[in-house]
């Protein structure tokens, strides 16, 4: 029986043993699943968990079950994943629909773990949260619905500017405040040192970005980047006293706020 914290991989096959590339190729595609949620729900780009293998069988059936560890320090998210994992796989069973926490990377981890059952095997499902999910070809074809449906429009997105990325192309990841998405940000090579020092600061992106149907931002081709200043930086109230003197006319100002909203009403 699969533990609560735990979530399990496994492929069935008609024959004697489940091919092990076949197993691999699934494995490796669940285990980025995990790791796109996990750094989605926790907001920290490399996400805050270790994935442990809890259980392995192997045979016509082979299962492997991994539970994620909190790092030192981190609270843990385990369970939140495993249940986003398990509901987002269900829904794309469903209908072409991106479930929450799915980044584009996930989306297309999801789309390969039914690729085995091209090959011979029978089943493949995954087991957790209390619920098991077969996953079937249903999953990648909603896939390629979903990632078709985007849109392209100049636009900013506001988050802090995390995992800058020089491999294959120049990209860093801007984590946003509100949804704890990560949106991938692509930018030009002569920006590369304006990038590194917005590191870990709040900024708004500025260019081409790419929409889902639903108006999320997945990914921006940076044109500008506008760094926040600091908190310790902005001024505080008591700074602005005396600003504007002869804002109220005199007046006590709790009675001229109190008159403006009158006016107002």
């Amino acid at each position: 029986m699969i533990r609560s914290d735990t979530i399990a991989l496994t492929l069935a096959e008609d024959g004697e043993y489940v091919p092990p590339l076949s197993f691999l190729k699934a494995a490796q595609a669940f285990m980025v699943v995990l790791g796109e949620l996990d750094a989605a729900i926790s907001g920290e780009a490399s996400g805050t968990l270790r994935w442990a293998i809890s259980d392995l069988a192997m045979g016509s059936s082979a299962t492997m079950g991994v539970t994620g560890i909190a790092r030192d320090d981190q609270p843990d998210h385990g369970p939140a994943v495993i249940a986003a994992c398990i509901r987002g796989l269900a829904d794309l069973e469903e209908a072409a629909v991106r479930p929450q926490y799915f980044s584009d990377r996930a989306l297309q981890a999801a789309k390969e773990l039914p690729q085995p059952l091209a090959g011979g095997v029978r089943q493949i499902a995954i087991r957790g949260a209390g619920r098991q999910i077969n996953v079937t070809q249903h999953v990648a074809a909603n896939v390629d619905e979903v990632l078709g449906q985007t849109y392209l429009a100049p636009s900013s997105v506001e988050g802090r500017l995390e995992a800058v990325s020089i491999h294959d192309r120049l990209s860093f990841g801007v984590w946003e405040a509100v949804e704890h998405r990560r949106v991938e940000c692509r930018f030009r090579e002569d920006m590369l040192e304006e990038v590194r020092s917005a590191l870990g600061r709040r900024v708004l992106v500025t260019g081409d970005v790419r929409f889902t149907a639903s108006g999320q931002p997945l990914r921006v081709q940076v044109e500008s980047i506008r760094v926040f200043p600091e908190e310790d930086a902005l001024p505080r109230t008591e700074d602005l006293a005396g600003l504007a003197p002869d804002l109220t006319g005199g007046m006590d100002s709790a009675d001229y706020v109190r008159r403006m909203r009158d006016e107002r009403d």
